[in-house]
């Protein structure tokens, strides 16, 4: 009689384990789905800037922008890039490598270094006036031209239209310059 009481307990505690190992996997389970729709939802979240200007709005999505945001970030890296003077060339520099991709970064640094002491040694300001900005969100490019002017000691050095590739990559909600090129007037690089 006490063999049933003991037979009976033990496969009651059997049971109890099987279910206690049943809910345990339905809310691992529970739990990987939640992660995953939170993640999703997260590439689905859209963010919209409104600039003062009012004119246009920015849209955030995912890994990816509008076009306007492309423009908006092109004018700024062209603003640091190609508007300047001695006195302000290397701190506008310093600033377009915040936006520089890391593979991107070192290749950079140096290039502007050297363009930062010409610039510096010859006394030479530049100014760009754009004229248009295509955004090709497939290739991961904007190509921007516009007239540039560089002065050396107030006399003209140049006065031309000049064209612009901009490589980039949009990271983390983040804008990286992963290439400058400037074309030639031929259409070759």
């Amino acid at each position: 009689m006490k063999m049933d009481m003991f037979l009976q307990k033990s496969s009651n505690l059997f049971a109890e384990n099987r279910l206690l190992k049943f809910v345990i996997i339905v809310l691992m389970l529970g739990q990987m789905y939640s992660m995953w729709a939170a993640k999703a939802a997260l590439n689905y979240q859209r963010t919209i800037v409104l600039p003062i200007s009012n004119d246009f709005q920015l849209e955030f999505q995912g890994n990816t922008a509008n076009a306007e945001y492309y423009k908006v970030m092109t004018r700024h890296i062209c603003g640091l890039l190609l508007n300047y003077q001695p006195r302000t060339a290397k701190a506008q520099f310093q600033e377009l490598l915040a936006y520089a991709h890391p593979e991107f970064y070192p290749e950079l640094n140096d290039q502007l270094t050297k363009i930062a002491d010409n610039i510096e040694n010859l006394s030479v300001s530049s100014v760009f006036y754009p004229q248009t900005i295509e955004v090709d969100p497939n290739k991961k490019t904007v190509e921007l031209s516009g007239l540039r002017k560089q002065f050396t000691h107030n006399n003209p050095m140049e006065d031309k239209i000049k064209r612009y590739i901009i490589t980039y990559e949009f990271m983390n909600r983040k804008f990286f310059v992963r290439n400058i090129t400037e074309m030639k007037e031929e259409g070759k690089r």
